[in-house]
């Protein structure tokens, strides 16, 4: 027997398709409504609990200081462990200034950008602004800041090199000048000048940095007085001494606190690195300071000086590179086959010392001397990371104390300790307990409609 037909069932399930459609369509104009909202009002939102999305406040107030587009050039492969890094690194500033320009190079495929910006390995960026660059060789907001902050300089530093005695010309093309190096420093805002003391008389006051980069000839007492005047009114100063220079400057060492010791440092630690030379002292470790803080490049320093400190002499000093045990002064000749000799100072080795003291007006006067200009001449520039500790020594010598150290953020402890029983129990309740649970109310939900 046939169930009767209501005259009102067609109507009513018509009515109720009709709803069906409309709330469909309403549905599907509300999700429209939103993503063309979060299209045109993007919002972000950082609920980490140590907000390792979010800028810290120093980077936002860094990027306050430039009024125009700021480039950053990214070389990373495509795909490769530091690629995700450097987008989420650089994405976090990008939301900050809007203006940051991002260009992405493949190292493999751009050989000339490589050799042209000196790039040395793979995630570095090269940031540029109003005609200055920084390189940034560390992928972590601390690093990236900091370059923001030095771009951010109002006026370019003036560098001075002391000249009329055979010393390495800052613009000189030849292998033991510093052209090179000196074109690396005009990139970061630094302005670079020769000084003569017999020329000029005094140095000028508005000298950030006075660098001595092996003199060959002897200074005359007028121009040693020169020198002694600007470190007596508290100018930085960086010397680059050699154990072949001429004699002269022992009284310069001794306003510093500094004594070179006769001989040349020989080290064994080369051969590790391939080098057949002993007289290729290799640095592969630092002692803490705010120039080798990050670093760990290995440099080289052909036929270097030991150094070693004089006691009261009112700075304060701080070893920069230290030769490991394999090392000793070698007082005799360094061709062919050499070896220790009794009486010959062994390893550990100075070869470099920054050193600061109390200015009158408040400051600090920072000085640093380091015991072979070879590492920063033309033909050894680009022999490990001897570039970048350069223009770390200068950066510090001449900085503002504007940079700044962002800790690394650390998540809290999201590891759960569970004993067996509630392992077992938590196993249990997804593999059979849920699984019976939602069979059984289907099986009641499919009854309940049978029986209607």
């Amino acid at each position: 027997m046939s169930r009767p037909v209501h005259p009102q069932g067609e109507p009513q399930r018509g009515r109720r398709r009709l709803q069906e459609v409309v709330f469909v369509l309403l549905v599907l104009t509300l999700a429209g409504l939103v993503g063309w909202l979060g299209e045109r009002h993007a919002q972000r939102f950082d609920w980490t609990a140590a907000r390792s999305h979010t800028l810290a406040a120093q980077s936002v107030q860094a990027l306050a200081g430039f009024s125009g587009p700021l480039e950053v050039t990214l070389f990373v492969r495509p795909g490769g462990p530091l690629a995700g890094r450097a987008d989420a690194l650089l994405e976090r500033y990008r939301r900050a200034y809007p203006q940051l320009q991002i260009e992405r190079l493949n190292p493999d495929l751009a050989p000339e950008r490589v050799r042209k910006l000196g790039v040395s390995a793979e995630g570095e960026l090269v940031v540029t602004y109003a005609g200055r660059s920084e390189h940034v060789r560390e992928l972590s907001e601390q690093a990236l800041t900091n370059a923001l902050l030095t771009l951010a300089r109002d006026e370019l530093r003036v560098v001075r090199f002391l000249g009329g005695h055979g010393e390495r010309r800052i613009l000189g093309e030849a292998n033991h000048d510093l052209s090179r190096f000196g074109t690396e420093l005009q990139r970061t805002g630094v302005k670079l000048e020769s000084y003569s003391a017999a020329l000029s008389g005094a140095v000028p006051d508005d000298t950030a940095l006075l660098v001595i980069a092996g003199p060959r000839s002897g200074l005359l007492p007028g121009e040693m007085s020169q020198l002694e005047a600007f470190i007596d009114r508290g100018g930085h100063l960086l010397w680059l001494d050699d154990p072949d220079l001429a004699p002269g400057l022992d009284e310069l060492g001794a306003r510093l606190g500094v004594k070179g010791l006769p001989g040349i440092a020989v080290d064994a630690t080369g051969e590790a690195y391939g080098i057949g030379d002993p007289s290729f002292a290799v640095i592969t470790a630092y002692p803490a300071h705010p120039v080798t803080e990050g670093f760990a490049g290995v440099t080289l320093y052909p036929q270097a000086r030991a150094l070693e400190v004089v006691p009261e002499s009112g700075w304060q000093a701080v070893p920069l590179l230290r030769t490991l045990a394999r090392s000793w002064v070698e007082t005799g000749p360094v061709d062919g086959t050499i070896r220790h000799d009794p009486g010959e100072l062994r390893g550990p080795l100075l070869l470099g010392l920054a050193l600061t003291r109390p200015r009158a007006d408040g400051g600090e006067q920072r000085a640093a001397v380091i015991g072979d200009g070879d590492f920063l001449a033309n033909a050894y520039l680009g022999n490990g990371s001897n570039l970048e500790f350069g223009l770390r020594l200068v950066n510090w010598l001449v900085s503002d104390d504007r940079l700044v150290l962002i800790p690394p953020r650390t998540a809290p402890d999201r590891s759960l300790q569970l004993t067996r029983f509630q392992t077992v129990s938590i196993a249990f309740g997804f593999l059979v307990a849920v699984p019976l649970l939602l069979l059984g109310l289907g099986f009641g939900i499919w009854w309940q409609r049978r029986r209607r």
